[in-house]
């Protein structure tokens, strides 16, 4: 059986092997490293664009994860990822075999994003019961290229990329495997537990198929509150009303199929994976075009209005005041749905 780590530092001796192995990508000065305090690097001229996410949670490949939710918030300012630091906390007596399953999923996701990761730390905590990764992405945008969704406009189309709702879909099937292909079969049980990879978690090739096609005014990654309240923070930061289509949003076979069985509002699950872009009326039709032709479920689900409009959606063919969830949908699985599987 394979002895845990001690609460305090990792070993250096562990950490010095673990980073050798993590290459050195451009612009990197000085890269991860026992004894080195920081990292230094060398933008390009432009704008650096700068998040943080925790994942406080432990899913299957906890440090591909971190990656992709830091990476999806630079691509949804208009940036490319490029530098990455992780802070993992983990519990006291994990393995040395685990931590380096972390660092083999913190790489392969870098490499699978062209990022570099350039540091961080890691450390045993005693009292914690599961591990904690703290990411902070920074990402890079040319002079003038960021993509800042108060700059949107009444009158404009929303889009969503991707279909609803990726992550929450592949959290639930996962949870309980056996549970859910009872309810929903097989096929579509595998199928949605494969989400974070297929279609993906990654919004990359939406952001892009986008770009191709338009500028457009904003870009919105929906996650905690699902579609309804990333539409409701859309509208909020453009000082806008909008319109949300209901009937209109692409919600993913296997997803509808869980939401259905499980009593569960699909619209209000935790959606990463999905991408919403707010366009000018003219580019609509391109900017679908061009996403589909990369094979990405897309849709016009829509429009910003003036403030006086209010935050309001079409459900059912009635307009009622659109508000967002008092808690996500994959909070109320957890609580009330899951202890019942």
């Amino acid at each position: 059986m394979a002895r845990g780590i001690r609460v305090g530092k990792v070993p250096p001796e562990m950490l010095a092997a673990l980073l050798r192995r993590i290459p050195r990508g451009p612009g990197v000065i000085a890269g991860p490293g026992v004894g080195e305090d920081a990292a230094v690097l060398d933008p390009p001229p432009g704008l650096l664009i700068a998040k943080t996410d925790p994942i406080t949670f432990a899913p299957d490949r906890l440090g591909w994860y971190a990656l992709h939710v830091n990476a999806n918030d630079i691509f949804a300012m208009g940036g490319d990822p490029r530098w990455f630091l992780a802070t993992l906390l983990l519990p006291e007596g994990t393995t040395r075999v685990r931590i380096r399953a972390l660092f083999d999923e913190l790489i392969q996701a870098a490499g699978d994003l062209g990022v570099s990761l350039v540091g961080g730390h890691t450390e045993i905590v005693a009292g914690l019961h599961d591990p904690i990764i703290v990411g902070q992405m920074l990402g890079v945008a040319p002079p003038g290229g960021a993509i800042l969704n108060a700059r949107a406009r009444p009158g404009q189309a929303i889009l969503l990329a991707g279909g609803v709702a990726i992550e929450g879909t592949a959290i639930i099937a996962s949870s309980a495997p056996a549970a859910i292909e009872r309810r929903i079969g097989r096929s579509l049980a595998r199928r949605a537990r494969r989400f974070l990879i297929d279609p993906g978690l990654s919004v990359r090739r939406a952001q892009r198929a986008i770009l191709r096609a338009a500028r457009p005014s904003a870009l919105h990654d929906p996650t905690d509150g699902g579609l309804r309240g990333a539409v409701v923070e859309l509208a909020t930061a453009a000082q806008a009303g909008c319109i949300l289509e209901e009937d209109a949003v692409p919600v993913l076979p296997a997803c509808r199929a869980i939401a259905d069985a499980l009593g569960i509002d699909p619209l209000s699950l935790i959606a990463s994976g999905a991408l919403l872009a707010v366009v000018g009326a003219k580019d609509v039709d391109r900017v679908l075009a061009s996403l589909r032709d990369d094979g990405i479920v897309a849709a016009r689900i829509g429009e910003l209005r003036p403030s006086r409009v209010g935050i309001r959606a079409v459900r059912r063919g009635r307009l009622v005041r659109l508000r967002a969830p008092r808690e996500d949908e994959i909070a109320r699985f957890w609580r009330e749905i899951h202890p019942r599987l």
